[in-house]
């Protein structure tokens, strides 16, 4: 998976996970304008800093949000 696939997917599970119905709404919850997640998406980048501050903040699994899974114990 590339960077840019995680990074969409993170912004698709961050507006699930915060209840945000826009992109807009993901925006405000997450501290940036709303021009900031169109570039992103348009990129394929993300406002990462600002995305791991609101799962913080509102006690989001981080994990969730950019897909990681632990690797399992050998």
């Amino acid at each position: 998976m590339q960077i840019s696939e995680i990074y969409l997917a993170a912004l698709a599970k961050a507006k699930v996970a915060f209840n945000a119905d826009s992109d807009t709404a993901l925006a405000k919850i997450i501290g940036v304008d709303r021009s900031a997640i169109s570039k992103a998406k348009a990129n394929g980048t993300a406002p990462v800093r600002n995305l791991i501050e609101a799962c913080i903040e509102h006690q989001v699994s981080i994990d969730h949000i950019f897909g990681i899974t632990p690797k399992p114990s050998e």
